[in-house]
């Protein structure tokens, strides 16, 4: 489910599951998050068309607001 961008939604030290537009991408934990924004780092990559622009460790800020995300732990 696609989340509207709300400050202290995505929790730090958690682990999500990101998609885009349905096509599951990773699963990362948030360093970071403030507003529409998070800092992340790639635990897991998924079996999709965009696995090979990733790789676990990658630390980049993303817009949650674009994604679809789920709690995993």
């Amino acid at each position: 489910m696609k989340k509207e961008c709300e400050a202290n939604e995505i929790e730090v030290g958690k682990i999500y599951k990101f998609s885009l537009k349905n096509i599951p991408l990773y699963f990362a934990k948030i360093e970071d998050a403030g507003g529409c924004w998070s800092k992340i780092i790639v635990t897991e990559l998924c079996e999709s068309i965009y696995k090979k622009n990733y790789f676990v460790g990658q630390r980049f800020d993303i817009k949650t607001a674009q994604y679809e995300y789920e709690e995993i732990n």
